[in-house]
């Protein structure tokens, strides 16, 4: 039989701790709240597009969508970048404290000026980040994210790769995930509760 009695004090001082973090509740959230449940928690160093390195601290400020990918995706990459940028976009004053960080799963053939290239495609938030391949393998391990190269035809090859986006908040906590499929109302939505709770 639960204790009532003894259980009621500890839920309150709970839920009192819980809203003097000023960390929104799951429930306010319409894409995935994935809170300390072990994204992200290790980071490595990568390169940027204009050969600086960039660790988790260079994203504390801002809130910042970590998408997976590869500059030479036919159709899934090109379309997420487009609805991340159509998600800024809808936040007017705000967007300049919003970011895109797009860490390729294909650092053989996307260095530092490939990922210039294809970032400026899609606006100045947008970030492209490389490194060597055990860097970027340590990357996607931290994010649990799967790719592997599939070999083509006359010497070619493509990437198979996971496709979710996490959301850094501005103190560079892992907050939220979510797929291609979720609507730029929801994403804009979640985006505006980080930025008051960082107010």
């Amino acid at each position: 039989m639960i204790r009532w009695q003894a259980f009621v004090p500890a839920l309150v001082a709970s839920v009192a701790l819980f809203v003097a973090s000023g960390i929104t509740c799951a429930s306010d959230f319409r894409t995935s709240d994935i809170t300390g449940q072990g994204y992200g928690d290790v980071i490595p160093r990568l390169i940027g597009q204009d050969g600086r390195a960039r660790g988790r601290d260079d994203f504390k400020g801002r809130v910042t969508f970590v998408f997976f990918g590869f500059t030479h995706c036919p159709d899934l990459c090109p379309t997420t970048l487009l609805d991340l940028s159509a998600a800024i976009e809808q936040l007017g004053e705000d967007r300049d404290r919003v970011q895109v960080a797009f860490i390729t799963v294909d650092p053989e053939r996307d260095t530092p000026e490939v990922l210039r290239d294809y970032m400026s495609s899609f606006g100045p938030n947008f970030l492209g980040l490389t490194g060597a391949p055990d860097t970027i393998r340590e990357a996607a391990k931290a994010f649990r994210v799967f790719f592997q190269k599939i070999r083509l035809p006359a010497g070619e090859y493509t990437m198979d790769h996971s496709a979710a986006v996490y959301v850094l908040d501005p103190q560079a906590r892992v907050r939220l995930m979510f797929t291609a499929t979720r609507s730029v109302e929801d994403i804009v939505a979640d985006i505006i509760r980080l930025l008051r709770e960082a107010s």
